[in-house]
């Protein structure tokens, strides 16, 4: 069993899209993909793993886990993509990820939960059309130390700068976006 703390930052839902595209037409994922990756590799200490748990791509093309690749390449430290249900498997499995395993938690029980990015918009007047926000760009770090049983974890969320919102989950021709 391990002796020292194991420090684990958690992405989600990164939706990243073709070079110059925006997601809904407005949001930057790429942008505050970037972002993230300076944060992670300026925190301090650094974490022992990233974990970013899917929506990888947004529609997925291999142009956008291309993309990905490229956005990824900064960080400087290890990292594994789960991928979600915008992600396509296959082409994932076919090479356009970086893929890598969890070696390092070998007989240790681990549960990696959703980090939540994107949540809706509660609006319980009914005063606007069904909308997520994107507040703030963040990531969670989870703290694993050893001790009695398995342990014990604390989670924090870091957040990294400011989005704006509310943003529609569908465009004006009623498809969703």
């Amino acid at each position: 069993m391990l002796s020292k703390p194991v420090h684990i930052a958690q992405i989600s839902d990164l939706h990243i899209k073709s070079p110059d595209t925006l997601a809904y037409g407005r949001v930057d994922t790429a942008g505050a993909l970037e972002r993230c990756v300076t944060a992670l590799n300026e925190f301090a200490p650094k974490p022992d793993l990233v974990v970013i748990s899917g929506d990888l791509a947004d529609t997925p093309t291999g142009a956008e886990y291309e993309h990905l690749k490229r956005l990824l390449a900064p960080l400087k430290v290890p990292f594994v993509g789960i991928p979600g249900n915008h992600d396509s498997r296959e082409l994932i499995a076919t090479g356009h990820v970086h893929r890598a395993t969890l070696t390092m938690f070998a007989g240790i029980p681990t549960t990696i939960c959703p980090a939540p990015n994107h949540a809706v918009d509660l609006d319980l007047d009914h005063l606007r059309e069904p909308s997520f926000k994107v507040e703030p760009p963040a990531f969670h770090l989870h703290s694993w130390f050893p001790g009695e049983g398995f342990g014990s974890v604390v989670t924090h969320q870091v957040p990294i700068g400011d989005f704006d919102g509310p943003h529609p989950f569908f465009g004006p021709d009623g498809k969703l976006l």
